[in-house]
């Protein structure tokens, strides 16, 4: 909101039940899901990519420390290309993000 009231343009790359709240702050709003095909294609979306491929790869069952361990490599490589896509498109002068929530990050 304060960037957007200090006359710049705000994207944000996220999930569409952040979609209202995004756009209510004048910010610009880009689905996740749309511009990461790689990853989101036919699948049901989660909180967290790598608990989305568990079943695909048959981990399901595992804990979470050791389906992330296995699984982040292959998130990487199915989020980066519709992610630098995206920045490749928009061109930005600054990128923030939140490290602990963006693997790509």
């Amino acid at each position: 909101r304060t960037l957007v009231g200090l006359k710049h343009v705000v994207h944000y790359l996220s999930f569409n039940q952040f979609q209202k709240a995004i756009e209510d702050t004048g910010s610009n709003f880009h689905s996740a899901v749309h511009r990461q095909p790689e990853m989101y294609e036919g699948k049901v979306v989660g909180m967290f990519g790598f608990d989305m491929l568990a079943e695909e790869f048959g981990i399901e069952c595992e804990d979470f420390l050791m389906r992330f361990q296995k699984l982040e490599p292959i998130v990487w490589q199915r989020l980066l290309p519709g992610l630098l896509s995206w920045l490749d498109e928009l061109k930005p002068h600054l990128v923030l993000y939140c490290p602990m929530m963006n693997q790509e990050a």
